[in-house]
């Protein structure tokens, strides 16, 4: 699998993984290791 960040959040923000996520347009549930990813990562204000 691979890692999803190999970096620093940006100043007053911090990563946040989950292992699904719900796509907003769509509705589907997106698995990350369908992807080839352990979890997905997204930047959320500190």
């Amino acid at each position: 699998m691979r890692k999803c960040i190999r970096r620093p959040p940006p100043p007053g923000f911090r990563w946040v993984f989950t292992p699904y996520f719900r796509h907003w347009r769509s509705g589907k549930i997106l698995w990350a290791v369908d992807y080839g990813y352990d979890a997905w990562a997204f930047l959320t204000r500190a």
